[in-house]
């Protein structure tokens, strides 16, 4: 895997000649999944009394950990990047390429839903032995929405059964939603699509208001695909900019605007609770936010894929590279299995330790390797081809799954300008 500059203004274009990972899009995979299960194991700890010293020592994991949820929006933003791999490596040798519809549903149900409803039983089952279920129709209607991933459009189903799983029924939803943007992105080009997305995101934030309005039904904003398409569709752009597909300002890779742009999302996820009563401010606030941290990992991204080609030069990759990789390649498991071990952190604050001890130090080591067991017990098996014939499917979600460039040689790149509209072409 090369990379070599390109004469006009623009990232450096990613020459692919070998099949290889790329490290660092798993490294940052692995760090999402990790700063979502901080979030969640910081958070769980009970509220209770510690000593001043060891709260001035903990406060900065703290403040830190309040933010791992952002790790869904870089999550988002591979996920973009790696199911259009498999389109972007196509264009770099046709013309007009094509996704077909039935294969592409084939291999992401068989990818996902396995380990995802295998999850999802479990959770069940401990539900079931700890708590007083009481059958209902309601709750068969939680389990249905679950299983055909819907739950995130009922604000009643949305959280109810494990907390994260609204982030994998948004990935299902953002699936359907990517044969549109091909069909935007072939017809318009990219600055008109990415527009669409971002428009997208107000109509159903208007959308969700009238029907609470009309009809009194409480449909997420948040949780919704329709919030996180642009975040979605700026992965997508990057893997085009990585193969040479389109050409992106140098600007785009700078991780100087990453770290203002993160900066920035900080700051504005502090100040959108004190305008909160002003809710037109807040909703301008709140429409801003979840793109700002987007283009964030945007911009990281694209750096990322560019250092990838001096740590081959150096056939040395970051020891803290190299370890987030490896927990990003089962980072899907990770994510599905986490809360599991969570639901039962209370155990040990009866042992009279610390709360943010007992995340850190036993809570997180343990999700780690428990969701090490389930990849390879209820992953893995799922990560085999259909077929001899099919190769390893190259489509991923953000959670966990390998994935590889390879594009044939001795086809040049064909370069198009970011903002160049493209003549029509089948999705």
């Amino acid at each position: 895997m090369i990379l070599h500059g390109d004469q006009r203004p623009g990232l450096r274009v990613l020459s692919v000649k070998t099949t290889e990972r790329l490290r660092g899009v798993d490294a940052l995979r692995g760090i999402a999944a990790l700063g979502v299960v901080l979030y969640h194991a910081v958070g769980y700890r009970p509220h209770g009394q510690t000593g001043a010293l060891w709260s001035w020592l903990a406060g900065p994991l703290w403040v830190g950990a309040s933010f791992g949820y952002a790790g869904v929006f870089l999550f988002f933003v591979i996920s973009g990047f790696c199911i259009h791999l498999q389109w972007a490596r196509r264009r770099k040798t046709e013309d007009k390429p094509s996704i077909d519809f039935r294969s592409f549903w084939k291999r992401r149900f068989r990818r996902l839903y396995p380990p995802y409803l295998i999850a999802l039983a479990i959770y069940l089952l401990v539900a079931g032995f700890t708590t007083k279920l009481q059958a209902s129709a309601f709750y068969v209607w939680d389990i249905t929405s679950h299983i055909f991933m819907l739950h995130n459009l009922d604000s009643r189903t949305v959280y109810s059964i494990n907390g994260v799983f609204w982030t994998l029924a948004v990935e299902e939803q953002l699936y359907l939603a990517y044969f549109p943007l091909l069909f935007l992105r072939n017809r318009f080009g990219w600055r008109p699509t990415l527009i669409i997305c971002l428009a997208t995101r107000v109509i159903w934030l208007l959308f969700s208001v009238g029907a609470r309005n009309a009809w009194g039904f409480d449909i997420p904003v948040t949780e919704a695909a329709a919030s996180h398409w642009f975040t979605w569709a700026l992965g997508a752009l990057a893997v085009e900019a990585a193969l040479g597909i389109v050409i992106l300002p140098k600007w785009c890779s700078r991780t100087s605007l990453g770290v203002m742009a993160l900066l920035s999302a900080v700051g504005l996820t502090y100040l959108l609770p004190v305008i909160e009563s002003h809710e037109p401010l807040h909703s301008a606030g709140w429409l801003v936010l979840h793109p700002l941290w987007g283009s964030a990992f945007f911009f990281i991204l694209n750096r990322l894929v560019i250092a990838e080609q001096r740590w081959r030069e150096l056939i040395k990759t970051p020891m803290l590279v190299r370890t987030c990789a490896s927990i990003g390649v089962f980072s899907y498991s990770l994510y599905l299995t986490h809360q599991l071990l969570l639901m039962e952190s209370y155990r040990f604050t009866r042992l009279g330790l610390s709360e943010t001890f007992v995340a850190v130090v036993i809570l997180t080591p343990a999700t780690i390797f428990f969701a090490w067991i389930f990849f390879a017990f209820c992953e893995r098996p799922f990560l085999r081809p259909l077929s001899k014939a099919t190769p390893p499917d190259n489509l991923l979600v953000p959670v966990g799954e390998s994935y590889y460039f390879k594009v044939p040689l001795g086809k040049p790149s064909s370069l198009l300008n970011v903002n160049q509209v493209e003549p029509r072409q089948s999705g």
